[in-house]
């Protein structure tokens, strides 16, 4: 009997330069090749060379990195119970359970990276991470300042708060007063999965609302309440909400252990997920599948 698998993809934050590079040479390097003619964008240098300084390129380079990995991993003999993503991430699971056809997601990750940018160049806007924090100690936090939300809950004492720049240098100093270990600001310019990120999500509903939404391959865990969906068309107003709002990835891990998988797989470059994963749901095996897929 095949192992049991549902597949994490990573999110912004979790770039590097040259993370394509070793699949230069492999026959699934066309996933990027192809994603550069719809894009008219050269996704060699961008996977291979470039430094990845923009929303869109770091966006779009994690987004074919997680698919070219998803490709090799079709060679592995398992069984796919179930996909997760991580804020851009989910674009990659809804492609990968063919929701979304590869042109229609590679156009709409592209066009989603530039919504999210122009908000954050228009309100600006920071996020750190909590260290130590629960939700509620979190939330109680963001209740002394007007413009402060959680934009993630990540893993147990892992909570991201996304705002006022000021406001967040203001809450780092009275954290301690909340039993919170320690603030640390994300090398981040923008407030993403906040109200900052509204215009954003109006301009994506237009975007939407042309598209083809299929029913997946596979069940795909959402962000925004943490539950599976085995229907396609749910993820057309998904799709704009989630851009404006928190990231419930703790909610996701438990999702997924529902659909009963005997392993984890964190699909794409770096193993961020896979140590969420960890704390959230302890007594489920998780690995990273990029060095996988780099030898595979």
């Amino acid at each position: 009997m095949s192992e049991q698998i549902a597949m994490l993809f990573p999110g912004q934050g979790t770039q590097k330069s040259g993370m394509g590079s070793p699949f230069i040479d492999r026959p699934e390097f066309s996933i990027a090749k192809e994603a550069g003619e719809i894009l008219n964008i050269d996704t060699t240098a961008l996977l291979c060379n470039d430094e990845l300084t923009s929303t869109h390129d770091s966006q779009l380079a994690i987004l074919l990195t997680s698919l070219i990995s998803f490709e090799i991993s079709k060679k592995q003999n398992f069984e796919i119970v179930g996909l997760a993503g991580h804020s851009l991430g989910q674009v990659t699971a809804l492609i990968c359970s063919e929701v979304l056809s590869f042109e229609e997601g590679i156009n709409f990750a592209s066009k989603r990276a530039n919504a999210t940018q122009n908000c954050a160049d228009k309100f600006g806007g920071a996020m750190a991470a909590l260290l130590g924090a629960d939700p509620s100690s979190a939330q109680l936090l963001c209740d002394n300042f007007d413009d402060l939300w959680i934009a993630n809950d990540n893993a147990p004492g892992q909570i991201v708060i996304a705002g006022n720049l000021e406001n967040i240098e203001k809450a780092a100093e009275i954290s301690r007063d909340y039993e919170i270990k320690k603030v640390v600001k994300l090398p981040v310019n923008g407030a993403f999965h906040t109200p900052y990120m509204q215009e954003g999500a109006k301009e994506l509903q237009g975007v939407l609302s042309t598209m083809t939404f299929s029913e997946p391959k596979y069940p795909v865990v959402s962000n925004d309440d943490g539950r599976a969906y085995h229907n396609g068309e749910i993820w057309r107003d998904k799709l704009s909400v989630h851009v404006a709002s928190p990231v419930k990835w703790r909610d996701c891990m438990d999702a997924i252990t529902l659909l009963e998988p005997t392993k984890c797989l964190e699909v794409g470059y770096g193993s961020t997920l896979a140590g969420l994963a960890k704390r959230c749901t302890p007594d489920l095996p998780v690995e990273s599948f990029y060095e996988g897929a780099i030898n595979g």
